[in-house]
């Protein structure tokens, strides 16, 4: 079938995820040691999730790269001994939101007359993230992206999380198509399972995020430098 549909990963797709998520987890990650007795705690806690704060490497296969904010809180009060976990988690959760909210970095100019052309040659466009919903609507908003979306969901929107499929089926259902005809597009395994797992057109992965291009070259498609090559898969 033809693909009617895009549906885009946030991080490392669209926004640059170092540049953004890096210095949110380094901010969030002082809220969580201050709560849990002591900076020291803090190297701890980045590294059990994936991330060597001395290198500056993470891994690809972390919860820091792919995982849902909720799951870093509850991996850094696991790491820390915290058990007061609820107000622990609001917090480090907010810390997190607050800083990526209101420092998005794109992955370079252009993506709102990226997704302008799009949604001109008739596609429906999405966006599908593994970071809040409200995060991922600011962001959207931010980057003038908002008004070409028909669909936008977090992990927690109700339909659950990557590598799950119900992201792809929850577009599909808002923009009446099947999914055969989306194509999914992420930096990431879990984007590329979910396409799988949904049954997707097509599962493209990009080199702008986490994952090194052997990694994704094994299980996509095909890997595109950035999402500003999709209209050469396209034939557009």
């Amino acid at each position: 079938m033809a693909i009617r549909g895009i549906l885009f990963d946030k991080d490392g797709t669209l926004l640059d995820f170092f540049e953004t998520w890096i210095p949110a987890y380094r901010a969030a990650v002082e809220v969580a040691a201050d709560l849990a007795g002591g900076s020291a705690v803090a190297g701890r806690m980045l590294r059990a999730t994936g991330f060597d704060p001395e290198s500056g490497t993470l891994d690809p296969l972390s919860l820091l790269a792919g995982g849902t904010t909720a799951q870093i809180c509850d991996a850094w009060a696991d790491e820390a001994g915290i058990i007061e976990r609820e107000r622990f988690s609001q917090l480090v959760h907010e810390a997190m939101d607050d800083y990526a909210s209101r420092y998005p970095v794109p992955i370079a100019e252009g993506l709102d007359a990226l997704f302008e052309r799009l949604v001109g040659k008739g596609y429906a466009l999405g966006i599908a993230t593994m970071d809040s919903e409200m995060v991922a609507r600011v962001t959207a908003e931010t980057l003038g992206l908002s008004r070409w979306l028909t669909f936008l969901a977090g992990y927690n929107s109700g339909h659950g999380v990557k590598p799950e499929p119900g992201m792809v089926l929850g577009f599909c259902a808002a923009a009446g198509l099947a999914p055969a005809e989306v194509l999914v597009i992420g930096d990431t395994d879990r984007d590329i399972n979910m396409a799988r797992n949904a049954g997707a057109g097509l599962a493209v992965g990009v080199l702008t995020g986490a994952s090194p291009s052997e990694q994704l070259a094994r299980i996509a498609d095909q890997v595109l430098e950035s999402v500003f090559d999709i209209e050469a898969v396209l034939g557009d």
